[in-house]
């Protein structure tokens, strides 16, 4: 068998399975997550099999690290099943920790090495692969603990930014009116609140 038809049979394969276990445990499916997640795992399954198969070191470490970050998908097809794999009391903290850990934080860190190493590779091909990576963790490692560190050292951080304050004041104005006058409020009506 070719190797595009074990490819694509294998990918609708997991897209299949993933479905069933939808449809099985009853959970929503949200049609553009589930494509472009689907579409992440066929591009995951694809780089793969191009580092396996590719003869040169130099490309086979380039399609090795688009696959760490397109190896993000599957993750991404489980987070609809949190719910189930944790005990339910917990599943909302489980979800907020793999949003902010793995859906934002290792998966644009993982893009972000993938980029800057395809970068500092076609800038500097005289230099050896692990100083390749040296450059690129250094690049990519210096802007992820900049705008990330703060939720390394707290993990709700983003309750304390202005901008969720904001939010969380205007959300407590609008329960307030809604059940105060049992109407959804427009701007308008929020402003005295």
């Amino acid at each position: 068998m070719k190797l595009s038809r074990k490819i694509i049979l294998l990918w609708l394969g997991l897209v299949a399975l993933s479905l069933l276990c939808h449809a099985v445990l009853k959970q929503d499916v949200v049609p553009a997550s589930f494509i472009s997640y689907s579409l992440q795992l066929l591009l995951f399954i694809i780089s793969v099999s191009i580092a396996r198969n590719e003869p040169t070191g130099k490309n086979r470490i380039i399609f090795i690290n688009f696959a760490l970050f397109f190896g993000m998908a599957p993750l991404f097809h489980v987070y609809n099943f949190i719910g189930f794999l944790v005990p339910p009391a917990t599943a909302q903290t489980v979800r907020m920790y793999f949003s902010q850990y793995v859906g934002l934080g290792a998966y644009f860190f993982l893009l972000a090495l993938a980029i800057v190493y395809l970068t500092v590779d076609a800038l500097f091909r005289e230099f050896r692969t692990v100083q390749k990576y040296f450059l690129a963790l250094a690049i990519v490692g210096g802007f992820f603990g900049y705008y990330y560190g703060a939720y390394f050292t707290d993990p709700r951080h983003i309750y304390k930014t202005e901008v969720a304050l904001n939010w969380k004041e205007l959300n407590t104005a609008y329960e307030r009116y809604q059940e105060e006058f049992d109407l959804i409020p427009t701007a308008t009506d929020l402003a005295p609140f």
